[in-house]
């Protein structure tokens, strides 16, 4: 694959995107995460390749900028931008019903594919917003693992469906010449 630069440089900017919001988010405490903005928006627009640029970039750097855990979530991020890619190949970005389901089906993965790596490397706590919501399910009895599932499965579906909305607005903000100019891959209706 040769490199674009152009398209590089739009798959940075993303990624950059993504840790401003992970960081703005982590500095909160919010139990949700969108730093998967960049990377939805990346691997749509872009394709799968520039999606896992997109993804390595932000859980490389968020590891000193934002989460000392995110590297950890490398999984999660490929999961993601998985799912963003074959949500663009069966055409799912072009109205916002289909991007919903989009959201729901992208908490799902992240919240399984978390979960493990929560639970087993970081005793259910990973010094994000979440955290509160998983003491929530351990006060009621829960064990570790059902309790950090269960707060991926409140917290994420906000979360991605936020991520899938914001990322199809940002493809449908651009325009069609942009698009077609520099040979990106998400074409507007």
């Amino acid at each position: 694959m040769a490199i674009n630069h152009k398209k590089l440089s739009v798959c940075l900017s993303l990624a950059a995107f993504n840790l401003i919001i992970g960081a703005i988010v982590s500095f909160f405490k919010l139990p949700i995460y969108l730093d998967s903005i960049g990377i939805v928006t990346s691997t749509v627009l872009l394709g799968w390749r520039y999606g896992i640029v997109c993804s390595l970039v932000t859980v490389s750097a968020g590891f000193f900028l934002i989460n000392p855990y995110l590297p950890f979530y490398t999984l999660t991020s490929l999961g993601i931008l998985t799912i963003s890619h074959f949500a663009r190949k069966f055409n799912f970005f072009s109205q916002p019903v289909k991007i919903i389901i989009v959201g729901l089906v992208l908490a799902v993965v992240a919240a399984i594919l978390s979960a493990p790596i929560t639970t087993y490397l970081f005793e259910g706590s990973t010094l994000s917003g979440s955290d509160a919501i998983t003491a929530c399910f351990i006060s009621v009895g829960k064990n570790i693992f059902s309790s950090v599932l269960l707060s991926g499965f409140s917290s994420e579906p906000v979360d991605k469906i936020i991520v899938a909305l914001i990322s199809f607005f940002i493809l449908k903000s651009l325009p069609k010449s942009f698009v077609e100019k520099n040979d990106f891959r998400y074409y507007k209706d």
